[in-house]
């Protein structure tokens, strides 16, 4: 099932319009004189369902972030498994200023909305778009009347760090694949 997106723009109808057309996270504080003022450092993401032809974008992006975890543990890089999980996920794509940035990927997992990918491209991390995203993820959860969300991660990813500050916890380990951690965070 996938997500209700705005007819018009294609974004995702989890948040409020701000005034330049965006739609924002519940609680992202925007107007119209922020667009024109240079000392508000605060960057503002806005999410969309990716469309077909994004595909490549999606799948350079999660490759070339996750290249160096794969041949850290020995594993292999397949086109063909990559393709099989986009066609059977939702897909979003992260924009900062109209251009994209990256991507989201979700599915449902019985309870719990699984959140496959979030990936970001590296001239752009570590501006908000993660936290952004995850707060995206739990939006639609919600809305979808789902409790739990989960997710994946290398141990050794930094980004393991930023899902324990947004309340995930670590509740198993996989070794098949590497050192992976098995993490939920409740939806309030």
């Amino acid at each position: 099932m996938g997500a209700e997106v705005c007819a018009g723009c294609r974004r995702v109808p989890i948040a409020k319009p701000g005034c330049c057309g965006l739609w924002y996270a519940q609680g992202d504080s925007h107007s119209e004189s922020d667009m024109f003022d240079p000392a508000v450092a605060s960057p503002h993401f806005s999410l969309r369902a990716a469309r077909a032809d994004e595909f490549e974008f999606g799948q350079t992006l999660t490759r070339s972030n996750m290249l160096g975890y794969y041949r850290k543990h020995g594993l292999t890089w397949r086109n063909d498994l990559f393709r099989a999980s986009w066609d059977a996920s939702e897909n979003y794509i992260v924009e900062w200023a109209g251009i994209p940035i990256g991507v989201l990927r979700i599915d449902i997992e019985g309870p719990a909305l699984h959140v496959r990918d979030i990936h970001v491209v590296s001239t752009h991390r570590n501006l908000g778009a993660g936290t952004f995203l995850l707060k995206q993820a739990r939006d639609i959860a919600r809305l979808r009347g789902l409790r739990l969300l989960r997710l994946r991660v290398f141990s050794d990813n930094p980004a393991a760090g930023l899902y324990r500050r947004f309340g995930f916890r670590t509740v198993g380990e996989e070794r098949h694949l590497g050192p992976i951690l098995r993490m939920e965070c409740r939806v309030p």
